[in-house]
Parts: structure tokens; C-alpha cells; sequence
């Protein structure tokens, strides 16, 4: 794996026409966003379709409470908050099947419920403190070969799901009963859509952080939207102003030397500017 990682970090550092092309640490941050960003984009189309946005929200807060467990326990924390993540969005959707609630009633409190037990882990341990940082505001520059290969892996495995499940995942979101007259399982295919998106959310954090993670998830999603014709064109759109946003954040957050993160969320949300302007000017 590590000869695989050094000749892709090569190959991107000759394609660069930057000086700092040949820093690894730049050449790891450029290909964690070639996989990471497209990751959103195309699972952002589905978040803004049909109003995800706060469910995104309290997947990414629930991160808080999964490193703070791994802390605790003193297991890998990158882990955990995978777990837990995960853990999250399939008990909202057992629990909104369960109950006469609305689903934001529902995303609301599990919300609450997971911050608070984050929170109260941290208070009683607050020596772990420092350690949350890094989730917090995300660090794209830090990432390891280690992260890099879990990153890779997830790439194949969720764009392999969509490409499979893509057209029913639609259908049982806008028509629950006529998919399952067509032989959708609603439930199987609502999980698998939530434990990706989950672990979308958990490998973003590691780049922009909990705290900016739905903005990765919704803008590129959002500024497609705005100018596609149709829900395929919305779903490349969207993969290529992520896959561009990315890129763009990297290079900016280097040359003006400011956070990547929140570098890559600004040049996401330029787009989606731009994007108003193109929508307004076929109008």
C-alpha cells in the first residue's frame, strides 16, 4: 500500500505547478481532497433533494461524542466516531419508524441526547480536553497514509453503493409506498444511504471539522441544483464543484496561509454565488 500512496503522491506532485508541489504533506492533502470532496458532493444531492441538512448536522455533532468515547476508552478515536456515527443515523431511522413524531422532532432530539453524553464525558474528564481540538476545526494537512487508505476504501464503497442503490434511494424518498410496490426495501436502502452518509460525515471531519462539515456536504449539492436540468446532471455537478472547491481550498488556504477548511467551505460557497448569477441570467 505504501508503494501505491508514494507513486499517486509523486504523480500529483509533477502534475502541480507549485514550488510546494513536492511537500508530501501537500501532496496527501490534495489527493484527501480528490476523494473526499467528490464523497460529498455526490452524497450532498440527496442531502439537499429531500431536506437532510439537520440530519447531516447531528451525524456531524454526534462525531463530538464518538472521539470523546475513543478517548475515554483509549481507542483510536477515528474509529469511534465512526462507530458512532453510524450507530446515530441508523437508531433515527429505527426511531422515526417507531414513533408518531416527525423526522425533526426525531433528528432533534437524538441530537441533544448525543452532544449532551458528549459533553458529559468531556466534563467529567477534562483532561481530554485537547485532544478534541483537531476534530473540532479538522486539519486536512495532518492526514496519514493510514487515513489516506480508510479514505480510498470509502471512495469505492459509496460510490459503488450510489451507482447501485441511486435510482431507489430516490424513489422511497419521494414515494415510500410505490417503492415498495416496485420491490424496493425502503428500509435496507434508507439504512445503507444513512451509514454512508455517516461515514461521509466522519472522514470529513478530519478535513474541515464538525463544525463546517454540512457546509462540504450541502453547497456543492446546493450550487448544482441551481443550474442542472436534470438529477443526473445535478449529481456530476455537484461530484465536480466539490472535486473544484477542494482543490481551490488547498491551494488558497497554502498561498494566504489561512485555515484549509475553511478555505475549502469559502471557494464552495463562491461557487454557489456563482451559480445564483448563472440560474438568474437564464431566468
Amino acid at each position: 500500500m505504501s508503494g501505491l500512496m508514494d507513486g499517486i503522491y509523486h504523480l500529483i506532485g509533477a502534475a502541480l505547478p507549485f514550488g510546494w508541489g513536492e511537500l508530501q504533506f501537500m501532496q496527501r492533502a490534495i489527493f484527501g481532497v480528490m476523494l473526499l470532496m467528490p464523497l460529498c458532493g455526490a452524497m450532498g444531492v440527496h442531502v439537499v433533494n429531500h431536506r437532510l441538512a439537520f440530519f447531516s448536522e447531528t451525524l456531524s455533532h454526534a462525531t463530538f461524542t464518538g472521539v470523546a468515547i475513543g478517548l475515554l476508552l483509549s481507542i483510536n478515536p477515528s474509529l469511534t466516531l465512526m462507530a458512532f456515527c453510524v450507530a446515530v443515523a441508523l437508531a433515527i431511522n429505527r426511531v422515526r419508524r417507531r414513533s408518531n413524531l416527525s423526522t425533526d422532532t426525531v433528528v432533534g432530539v437524538i441530537f441533544a441526547v448525543s452532544v449532551a453524553l458528549g459533553l458529559a464525558i468531556i466534563s467529567a474528564k477534562k483532561e481530554l480536553n485537547g485532544a478534541l481540538s483537531s476534530f473540532l476545526y479538522g486539519d486536512i494537512l495532518s492526514l496519514t497514509d493510514a487515513d489516506m487508505a480508510v479514505l480510498l476504501v470509502l471512495f469505492f464503497v459509496v460510490f459503488g453503493t450510489l451507482f447501485a442503490l441511486d435510482n431507489r434511494m430516490h424513489l422511497a424518498a419521494v414515494h415510500a409506498n410505490l417503492a415498495r410496490s416496485r420491490g424496493v426495501r425502503v428500509h435496507l436502502v434508507e439504512d445503507i444511504y444513512a451509514a454512508c452518509l455517516a461515514l461521509v460525515v466522519a472522514a470529513g471531519i478530519r478535513a474541515v471539522g464538525l463544525l463546517l462539515v454540512t457546509a462540504m456536504l450541502t453547497l456543492p449539492a446546493a450550487s448544482a441544483r441551481s443550474v442542472a436540468r436534470s438529477v443526473g446532471q445535478t449529481f456530476w455537478l455537484a461530484t465536480i464543484f466539490a472535486f473544484i472547491a477542494g482543490l481551490a481550498g488547498v491551494v488558497a488556504s497554502y498561498e494566504i496561509d489561512i485555515a484549509t477548511g475553511a478555505a475549502i467551505i469559502l471557494c464552495a460557497a463562491i461557487l454557489f454565488a456563482l451559480a445564483q448569477i448563472v440560474r438568474a441570467a437564464r431566468a
